[in-house]
């Protein structure tokens, strides 16, 4: 019996272009966050030495907890693609300022203590964003 793609992931007729965007918004993102979690957690154990870890994870954890508490009030207020867009839009301008902080050579141990921030940010809320997203979208039945 020959199965196709569709059949095996389940997609109905005409829904194959979301699909392939939707597909890609979680590939990118996952390829950037694997690379900037990386990058940022060797680069700060390395300018900023281990002994500084447990107070970027205080603040790291901190500001999850402010942002969470955000998203949660907002994440039903606002039209789920127009929430994904701001996302996307402000981590992309982020990490542009990020980019635009290592290239003037700002304080190392700092940009990778922000770099770290972010990532850990982007761990946690883009897929909750992504998946309330993706479910509005496309029909799970």
């Amino acid at each position: 019996m020959k199965s196709s793609w569709r059949d095996l992931l389940r997609i109905r007729a005409g829904e194959e272009n979301l699909f392939a965007v939707l597909a890609y918004i979680l590939f990118a993102n996952f390829m950037a966050l694997e690379m900037s979690s990386v990058v940022a957690t060797s680069g700060f154990l390395s300018e900023a030495g281990i002994e500084l870890l447990p107070l970027i994870w205080i603040v790291d954890m901190a500001i999850l907890l402010f942002v969470g508490t955000l998203q949660s009030l907002i994440i039903d207020r606002i039209e789920r693609l127009r929430l994904m867009r701001y996302v996307v839009y402000v981590l992309a301008t982020v990490h542009f300022g990020l980019l635009l902080l290592f290239s003037f050579g700002a304080a190392n141990s700092a940009t990778y203590a922000l770099l770290y921030i972010l990532a850990d940010q982007q761990l946690f809320f883009v897929p909750v964003v992504f998946w309330v997203l993706a479910n509005d979208k496309m029909s799970v039945a």
